[in-house]
């Protein structure tokens, strides 16, 4: 896994701070390569600023809640249909 630099970045103190890939990928405990490919696919809400990808830690926490409620509601659609 790449290291990260900004350690601040990491907390989510400013929602506006604009996170690079490698910093996106520590935050999620994933490899660089598997965010890359994610951001070619578009299912990341990322921004691109002169070919280089960046996201809103705002962003990254919405997408991450609505994640979370989408995996919720097809558990409870399992569950009563079994």
């Amino acid at each position: 896994m790449a290291k990260v630099k900004r350690n601040e970045a990491m907390g989510g103190a400013d929602p506006t701070l604009l996170l690079t890939l490698p910093e996106v990928a520590h935050i999620l405990r994933l490899r660089t390569s598997t965010m890359y490919h994610a951001g070619l696919r578009r299912s990341l809400p990322w921004i691109t600023i002169s070919r280089q990808l960046r996201m809103r830690r705002s962003d990254l926490d919405t997408w991450l809640d609505q994640q979370q409620a989408s995996q919720r509601r097809r558990v409870e659609r399992m569950r009563r249909a079994a």
